[in-house]
């Protein structure tokens, strides 16, 4: 009720859903979707936040990755202009998804376990060797520097340890000279206690 009576709020929501329809797409309403812009800022920050401590670890951790670790903006900016990290290896650090478990339903509150995954994009590439046989072989060891540095670390009080998933390596393309991305998943699990307001 808040939400509509709060000229603000309301308006968030209205441009919203008329964005929504101008895509063609059906908006689905949860009550407890974010509808304040400052609601929102905090939402994104956690992740935020746990990407920069993970990030801070791998720099930290692995000396020789300083000033190379970086976030989802800069892999962005270097996939859009269709070029490589100037000196590799180099990691980038992505929140890539988030899913709950069950609920649990007590009387005037939920709890549930929140699972975030991290991808650990390590990009690796070897001159004169366009086929990425020497780069690959180089990532192996990567990996297992990676996973050393963060494997079984708490990000934060309330997280438990992070955990693997599993990985791949994947050639970027022709045009890049036998570079090799490793993509190493990677989640860490907190718990999501909401009570009831009235």
């Amino acid at each position: 009720a808040d939400d509509v009576n709060d000229r603000a709020r309301y308006l968030n929501v209205r441009n919203t859903l008329h964005s929504l329809l101008r895509f063609n797409a059906i908006p689905i309403i949860n009550e407890n979707d974010t509808v304040s812009v400052e609601e929102l800022m905090t939402t994104f920050g956690d992740n935020d936040r746990l990407v920069e401590a993970v990030a801070a670890r791998l720099a930290e951790r692995l000396s020789d990755l300083k000033g190379r670790v970086r976030g989802a903006v800069e892999l962005s900016d270097l996939v859009a202009k269709g070029v490589l990290p100037e000196r590799t290896p180099a990691a980038f650090v992505l929140s890539s998804a988030e899913s709950a478990g069950a609920p649990a339903w007590r009387t005037g509150s939920v709890a549930q376990a929140v699972t975030e995954a991290l991808t650990i994009v390590v990009v690796e590439r070897y001159a004169g060797d366009a086929t990425g046989a020497k780069a690959r072989t180089r990532l192996v060891p990567w990996r297992r520097r990676v996973c050393g540095a963060l494997l079984g670390w708490r990000p934060s009080a309330g997280y438990d340890p992070i955990h693997y998933l599993g990985a791949r390596m994947m050639p970027l393309g022709a045009s890049s000279g036998g570079a090799i991305a490793d993509l190493i998943e990677l989640a860490v699990t907190w718990p999501l206690n909401i009570r009831e307001t009235p």
